[in-house]
């Protein structure tokens, strides 16, 4: 381990999951967590058909300055026509920070490359190495969002599924999306990576006391003894 992170989906469902079955008494129905943001509580709930999501309450998020669409084009090895026109590009924070870029079409998501020459130049001024990718699902029923989440960060290059940038993704949608100020989105990422993942979005505004919290499933996949 070479830095902490301040907030982050996985660790953060994951965690609680073990607390409330092996450490809290009585299986409570939520966990709160101290993280480098604050308080995050987390709630199992179940879910239609079957299993358990469980959802984190994300912690304050602002946006940050916008960005020409050429320029993140350049950094993506995308045309700028690529670029959804009617929302910007736009750095976002939740203790972890990413560049937030809507796309006009799966497609243009899914051939995205970083150019890690264009992205340095945009670090330079501030800018984050993590690039969240967005654009409306066109080939899965029941999802309403394709990402991706692309970055540079001691040789990793792209992330399966992040559920600190999804919870900014609510914020920034909140902003800018059209949704109105109470939505419910399933996003799917990772599917380029061989590693398919499914996040789910609530959002309650308005924006400036908004609720955002973020759900996946969570798996024991292995137990072990360190002695």
């Amino acid at each position: 381990p070479a830095l902490e992170l301040p907030f982050a989906g996985h660790p953060t469902l994951g965690s609680a999951w073990v607390i409330r079955e092996h450490l809290a008494p009585g299986r409570p129905a939520a966990v709160v967590l101290s993280l480098g943001v604050g308080r995050v509580p987390v709630a199992f709930e179940p879910e239609a058909g079957g299993g358990e999501v469980a959802w984190l309450t994300a912690p304050s998020i602002s946006l940050g300055r916008t960005l020409a669409r050429e320029r993140i084009a350049a950094a993506l090895g995308l045309a700028v026509g690529e670029i959804a026109a009617d929302l910007p590009v736009q750095h976002v924070l939740a203790g972890v920070e990413f560049v937030h870029v809507a796309l006009t079409s799966q497609a243009a998501v899914a051939k995205a490359r970083l150019d890690l020459r264009a992205l340095a130049e945009l670090a330079a001024e501030g800018f984050p190495r993590h690039v969240y990718l967005f654009a409306r699902a066109a080939e899965t029923a029941g999802i309403d969002l394709h990402a991706r989440m692309l970055l540079e960060d001691g040789g990793l290059r792209e992330d399966p599924a992040t559920g600190s940038a999804t919870a900014c993704l609510g914020a920034y949608l909140l902003a800018h999306g059209g949704y109105g100020d109470r939505f419910t989105l399933r996003i799917e990422q990772g599917v380029e990576m061989g590693r398919p993942s499914l996040l789910r979005l609530e959002v309650t505004g308005p924006f400036a006391a908004a609720k955002i919290r973020v759900g996946g499933r969570v798996f024991e996949s292995a137990r072990g003894e360190l002695l």
